[in-house]
């Protein structure tokens, strides 16, 4: 079976049944480890809508996999489920050629002078991959991706960060 979720942060928290710490806040997907531990062997992905490129930086900056990226294909097993939720959450405005849910001057849209695009920035393959895939994000459309929510999936520096979280909330606890 494949669980998907597709949740805000908060909501994540009540789910897995963990207090909102403000440290956690900053890094809510983390959450999602724990239910993929309360699924076991069971599939779980996390559903991204992502409208900048600040938003998406934190999928190369945590994860070791996640759709789209710049260096690999999207399997189609991934497409699938991109497209099952964009059309059946957003039929109106997913384009599943694109992978995009287009805000089509409806929806929030990205401040000006809140996250410029620079040249320097446009020099990370995973930003400039962004920008190329979403173009139009500044106007509030949204790039659906999808991470596979394992704790293997999470690179070391994270998996670091997460166990001395864990080790001071015991400590305090304790």
């Amino acid at each position: 079976s494949i669980y998907v979720c597709k949740c805000s942060i908060f909501q994540l928290f009540y789910i897995a049944g963990i207090e909102p710490h403000p440290f956690l806040m900053a890094w809510g997907a983390f959450v999602l480890i724990d239910l993929a531990q309360m699924y076991n062997e069971e599939e779980l992905y996390w559903i991204l809508l992502s409208k900048g490129y600040k938003t998406y930086r934190y999928l190369p900056t945590h994860f070791k996999t996640f759709y789209p990226c710049y260096n690999s294909e999207t399997p189609r097993n991934i497409i699938s489920i991109m497209d099952v939720f964009g059309k059946k959450h957003f039929p109106e405005r997913y384009d599943d050629k694109k992978g995009i849910v287009f805000a089509n001057g409806m929806f929030d849209k990205v401040k000006e002078g809140i996250a410029p695009l620079s040249a320097a920035h446009l020099k990370d393959p995973n930003i400039a991959f962004f920008n190329d895939i979403n173009p139009t994000h500044t106007q509030g459309d949204e790039l659906v991706c999808v991470i596979p929510a394992t704790f293997a999936n999470l690179k070391t520096t994270t998996k670091k960060m997460l166990m001395t979280w864990n080790t001071y909330k015991k400590a305090v606890n304790e």
